[in-house]
């Protein structure tokens, strides 16, 4: 996700999040990117239909696998909007993932580098999310 942001730079990019469920929460495996048209500085649109496509993509490889939620960067140092708070609520309204938590890594720029903020969200609400790395988050 680091690396697509800073070839993205100064446009956001973005994609869904992919992996399993555990008793101690989602855990991400995968951060797969989707390209978006609809790119720019302070905008990133997941185009219609790529989530479906993607999930049962990764799920033939592993049939455990299922989506987890989406994520996106924000070329300055910009934690999640108020846009991005409300997509999230939307989502887990409508479009509830396998977990019934839905995750939103933003990908921020602080100085030269990255940082990984998670919120995760659930039908009471959003709430920030500590990222536990067990792997590669690049």
């Amino acid at each position: 996700m680091r690396e697509a942001a800073t070839r993205a730079h100064p446009r956001e990019t973005g994609g869904i999040l992919v992996g399993v469920l555990a008793d101690s929460g989602p855990w991400v495996t995968h951060a797969c990117e989707v390209a978006s048209v609809e790119a720019g500085p302070a905008r990133y649109v997941l185009p219609a239909g790529t989530t479906r496509i993607l999930v049962e993509e990764m799920r033939r490889a592993d049939a455990r696998l299922g989506y987890l939620g989406d994520w996106h960067t924000h070329p300055r140092d910009a934690a999640a909007s108020d846009v991005d708070r409300r997509t999230l609520r939307r989502l887990t309204g409508i479009d509830s993932p396998d977990t019934g938590e839905t995750v939103l890594l933003v990908v921020r720029r602080r100085g030269r580098e990255y940082v990984v903020d998670a919120h995760l969200a659930d039908r009471r609400g959003v709430r920030e999310a500590a990222v536990v790395r067990t792997g590669d988050l690049t």
